[in-house]
């Protein structure tokens, strides 16, 4: 059984046309979707906990053009999503719907793949939704957005998803947080030249740090926090003349070894502190 919306919800675009924020949360029983996308000042849509909606297609956009002012799509606990249309047709010229993408959360949306490209937002947020990462890139299509940002947690990462994260080359952040299994960052990470900051969080079994770290010449901040098996840093560092602030916490190998014999490793770092 599927619970129908209200009829003036099918037609929002008419009823609502200023209406820029949308919640739905636990509606167990929908199995489709309202043209949300015909909304013309939408900026920000959130859905969570809807268990029978597995596709988002064409018919959510409306016109063309109706999604320029979507900035913030944030997805939670949508365990059946399977399939997001992100283009009017599967070719390759044209723009995407959501053009104008600035933050893409997606946590527990374990099915997910953007079809046939993901949005390229410009901060990606994922936490056990790995298929959001793009596998092809994002084609010809035209974009104003950038990704800049990017968060993966809690999740034992195939060598595939690592692949695909060498589609967000242009990344100046990158967050890993509480993933599981990962004893040193993979060779995939090498690819974003323009990192500026590395957070690593509650990454339990991560062990060592490689000595490639040091050609990431562009990293200016690196944050390492509750990674206990963690006890040196590579002495590539020293070549990361632009690295300026270095913050540990929760480390405990690591904070003895930096206060003895790896202790000539930060002299070049202006600002060191331990947590």
């Amino acid at each position: 059984m599927s619970i129908d919306f209200p009829r003036w919800m099918l037609d929002i675009s008419s009823n609502l046309p200023h209406l820029t924020t949308i919640f739905l949360v636990d509606l167990n029983q929908c199995n489709c979707l309202p043209p949300l996308g015909r909304l013309p000042n939408l900026r920000a849509l959130t859905l969570m906990g809807m268990p029978n909606i597995k596709n988002v297609g064409r018919e959510f956009y409306g016109d063309y053009r109706s999604c320029q002012k979507l900035r913030i799509i944030y997805l939670r606990s949508m365990d059946s999503l399977e399939e997001w249309w992100t283009t009017r047709s599967s070719a390759e010229e044209g723009e995407f719907l959501i053009p104008n993408l600035h933050l893409l959360v997606a946590l527990d949306c374990p099915k997910l793949k953007f079809i046939p490209y993901p949005p390229r937002s410009m901060v990606w947020s994922l936490d056990n939704s790995n298929h959001v990462l793009p596998e092809h890139g994002f084609g010809n299509l035209l974009s104003s957005s950038s990704p800049f940002y990017l968060t993966i947690g809690e999740a034992s990462i195939s060598s595939e998803v690592w692949r695909r994260t060498q589609r967000l080359s242009s990344i100046e952040v990158l967050n890993l947080c509480d993933v599981t299994e990962l004893r040193i960052l993979p060779d995939d990470i090498r690819c974003f030249k323009s990192l500026r900051t590395l957070e690593i969080d509650l990454c339990v079994d991560l062990e060592t740090l490689p000595e490639w770290l040091g050609d990431l010449t562009s990293l200016r901040e690196i944050r390492i926090s509750e990674c206990p098996k963690l006890s040196s840093l590579p002495e590539s560092i020293r070549g990361l003349t632009e690295l300026k602030k270095l913050r540990i916490s929760k480390c405990p190998e690591l904070y003895e070894n930096l206060q003895g014999e790896d202790k000539h490793k930060m002299a070049h770092i202006q600002e060191v502190t331990y947590v």
